[in-house]
């Protein structure tokens, strides 16, 4: 179907009202928290120290007008580089075993916001994208190294891919000069992050991740407003 000018025009007329009073952000963020892998038959895990940072957009309809409390629903993307990874015990050698995997991650999320003013309550859902770029792993007895591997993918017991399902409750707090989020997050891998068929007795190895993080958005529609704004009144002032 190919819509004439006329339409299009139609179109845009009808919804510039709403794109120009929505909320567009671009923001940047790092966080910190914790990784482990989900084996079954369960393992001896310990979970690993990992840190975030990357790029995120967030759209946010209008506010509606003569609210008490304002609940809005919305959509963030985000692209992030990211550490996985565990540790795992063998009591019969007394040894230990730690893989470290870097992602690269696209989280596409439901973005609900509730709250008045400048301080808000949120709520982030949905899937998330990665992609295994390098890793470490480090084999120990009795607190001596005996291997250490660097590699790049592709590893032959590694899978690259990682799909997942992610949670995150926090709080935003609007400034003058954008908006500032922070924020918890679970993640759990609804894929192998190993081959299991390569290791004895497992039937899945999925990632699991808790982390705390903090963002940085500027917000282009409050700014596209405000300068609208200020031509209308140097307008009326001449």
């Amino acid at each position: 179907m190919i819509f004439s000018p006329k339409t299009a025009l139609f179109i845009f007329l009808i919804c510039f009202p709403i794109i120009s009073t929505a909320q567009y952000s671009i923001g940047i963020k790092g966080g910190s928290g914790f990784s482990q892998v989900n084996f079954q038959p369960a393992r001896r895990i310990n979970s690993l120290n990992k840190h975030s940072f990357g790029l995120s957009f967030k759209y946010l309809p209008p506010p509606q007008k003569n609210y008490k409390r304002d609940l809005r629903a919305g959509i963030s993307v985000e692209l992030n580089y990211t550490g996985r990874g565990w540790e795992e015990f063998f009591i019969s050698t007394d040894s230990v075993f730690r893989k470290d995997i870097n992602y690269i991650e696209l989280p596409f999320l439901s973005h609900f916001s509730l709250g008045k003013k400048r301080f808000r309550f949120i709520i982030n859902m949905g899937p998330v994208i990665s992609y295994g770029i390098n890793g470490t792993e480090k084999y120990e007895r009795e607190k001596k190294e005996y291997s250490i591997k660097n590699y790049n993918y592709p590893s032959d017991k590694d899978n690259k891919f990682d799909f997942a399902l992610c949670g995150g409750i926090g709080c935003c707090f609007d400034a003058d000069i954008g908006s500032i989020e922070l924020q918890a997050r679970y993640n759990h891998s609804l894929t192998n992050v190993i081959d299991v068929e390569a290791i004895d007795r497992a039937a899945w190895a999925q990632n699991q991740y808790i982390n705390i993080s903090l963002a940085y958005y500027f917000n282009f529609g409050k700014y596209w407003n405000e300068r609208k704004l200020r031509l209308k009144e140097s307008t009326v002032l001449n």
